[in-house]
C-alpha cells in the first residue's frame, strides 16, 4: 500500500513539473495568445597576427615591419570591440649575445563600433559578414648583429560605445 502512494505521489509530481510556470488558465471555449522572446547577444570574432618579420628601413634607419588586425560581428548599437597592443614597447632579444632592445609598437584604429554609430579617429565600422582590417607598425632600432625575437600581446573585448 505504501508502495502504490508513493508511485501515486511520484506521478503527481512529475506531472506538476511539466506545466509552465507562466501558465494561463482557460475554463471555456476560446483563444490563448502564447507571447514569445528572445534575447540574441552581441558575438564578433578577431583577427590578430600570428608573426612579424621586421626588414630593414634605410630611410627610418630602423627595423620595421607592418601588421593587420581585423574584426566582425554583429553588435548592439551601444557596443563596440575593441582590439589593441596592451603595451606601447616590448623587447627584442639577441639569440647569439643577448642584446636588449625595445621595439615600439603603433595602431591608430583600435575600436570597432556598430554602423550605426559614428566612426573616426581610431574607430571603423564593424561589419557581420566581412571582417574590417585596422594596420598598425613595429620598429625597432637594431645595431648589433644578430638574429632578435620579442613577443608582445593584444587584447580584444566587447564593451560600451562611447562618442
Amino acid at each position: 500500500m505504501k508502495k502504490k502512494i508513493f508511485t501515486a505521489m511520484l506521478l503527481m509530481a512529475a506531472m506538476a513539473s511539466s506545466i509552465p510556470v507562466n501558465a494561463k488558465e482557460y475554463t471555456a471555449d476560446g483563444t490563448g495568445d502564447c507571447r514569445v522572446s528572445a534575447a540574441v547577444g552581441s558575438t564578433y570574432s578577431v583577427q590578430v597576427p600570428a608573426s612579424l618579420e621586421l626588414r630593414y628601413d634605410s630611410v627610418s634607419g630602423k627595423y620595421e615591419g607592418s601588421y593587420t588586425v581585423a574584426a566582425k560581428g554583429s553588435i548592439l548599437p551601444g557596443q563596440s570591440v575593441t582590439v589593441r597592443p596592451t603595451a606601447g614597447t616590448f623587447v627584442m632579444t639577441g639569440s647569439t649575445t643577448g642584446e636588449a632592445c625595445q621595439a615600439a609598437i603603433s595602431q591608430d584604429v583600435t575600436e570597432w563600433v556598430h554602423p550605426g554609430r559614428q566612426a573616426g579617429a581610431g574607430k571603423l565600422h564593424i561589419s557581420a559578414g566581412e571582417y574590417t582590417e585596422a594596420g598598425g607598425r613595429v620598429s625597432a632600432e637594431l645595431t648589433v648583429p644578430d638574429t632578435y625575437t620579442g613577443e608582445f600581446t593584444f587584447a580584444f573585448s566587447l564593451g560600451e560605445y562611447t562618442e
